[in-house]
């Protein structure tokens, strides 16, 4: 996600690389609308290590040599750092420790510069940005706060993360990151009077997720216009409180669609739930469930077969939602433009049948 405050000014909110190109969407963006990454992005924000939300972030840092860098408190701890130096020395690929590793590493390096930033620490009410924007005559506030990991989410992080550390003498494996995502970072932006709420891939887990922020958050202030649905859409992150007392009514809702060994999200009744709590919701690419995939060779598909549980194939399409108002305009509303396979939610139904 990239969060334009004004006046050129942006933040980058985790990574992710097109699979045709190796370079990460959100530069290559800033490089084509001709904007300098080394001197614009002054906030780069990595909320969780899946995958999905990791892949590319150490070119962004390394690119972003002026951004503050925050990541989930979880990552601080003595657990995860055990777990980075280990893994992210060894060749296991797709783990998104080798990417926060190289991070670490960056900004160790960096320390020599003047003016450093130091890795910021995301926990929840902690402002991680305050800046102006000058329009014309005006100065209008610009703060980016964390709404989480709360203290009780970070401890039970650092639980999981010593429960995947390897015995003595373990061969290098894939590790999986912990399931539930309660140390993801939730993000509140306010830009003069305008609030948007990034809900990263936190769940609603009573002890550890939103439940808590909703319960215990004081950075929060009024209701966001625009929200970043979390964890895909997922019946695992819906809280209805987000919707009645942090969202104003009919917000614009965005989310990113998920498509990994057969499942996919959101499912239908996701699409369903999100459509009844407001009109204004999209999804940057089609849902599209696999396809039982065969070959023209036998012998290659006896092959493949013997070599793997299953192959299917699925349809890939990249897009882009962008939301747009005037900082400064009282009677401005929020313009939509959608690009590539990005549309209006509900619409991507149509595209399975």
């Amino acid at each position: 996600m990239l969060v334009h405050m004004g006046n050129g000014l942006w933040i980058v909110v985790d990574s992710c690389v097109d699979p045709s190109e190796s370079e990460p969407v959100a530069l290559r963006y800033l490089s084509e609308i001709g904007s300098d990454v080394e001197h614009s992005v002054v906030l780069v924000v990595i909320t969780h290590w899946h995958d999905d939300h990791v892949r590319g972030v150490k070119a962004v840092v390394e690119k972003c040599q002026a951004a503050r860098v925050a990541v989930s408190a979880a990552f601080q701890t003595d657990e995860f750092l055990a777990l980075a130096a280990i893994f992210g020395k060894r060749p296991v690929p797709e783990t998104g420790l080798d990417e926060l590793a190289e991070v670490f590493r960056i900004l160790q390096e960096r320390r020599r510069l003047p003016r450093f930033e130091p890795l910021i620490a995301a926990v929840q009410d902690r402002l991680l940005l305050r800046t102006q924007i000058p329009i014309g005559t005006s100065l209008y506030s610009a703060e980016v706060h964390a709404l989480s990991p709360s203290d009780p989410a970070i401890f039970q992080a650092c639980s999981a993360f010593a429960g995947l550390r390897p015995a003595a003498g373990e061969q290098p494996r894939r590790i999986t990151p912990p399931s539930r995502n309660n140390a993801s970072v939730v993000l509140w932006v306010e830009v003069g009077r305008h609030k948007i709420l990034l809900g990263a891939d936190l769940e609603n887990d009573p002890l550890f997720g939103w439940s808590v922020l909703i319960r215990n958050s004081t950075a929060v202030s009024g209701r966001a216009e625009v929200f970043k649905v979390p964890h895909h859409g997922a019946e695992s992150g819906h809280e209805p409180r987000i919707w009645s007392d942090l969202l104003s009514p009919n917000p614009f809702a965005v989310l990113c669609p998920w498509n990994l060994a057969g499942r996919v999200l959101p499912t239908d009744s996701d699409s369903e739930r999100i459509r009844s709590l407001t009109a204004n919701a999209y999804i940057t690419a089609p849902t599209v469930p696999h396809r039982r995939f065969r070959l023209r060779e036998n012998k290659v598909q006896q092959m493949v077969q013997e070599a793997t549980k299953s192959i299917q194939e699925t349809e890939l399409d990249w897009g882009h939602v962008r939301l747009r108002r005037f900082i400064d305009h009282a009677d401005d509303d929020w313009r939509v433009a959608l690009f590539r396979g990005a549309r209006h939610l509900g619409s991507d139904r149509a595209s399975r049948h």
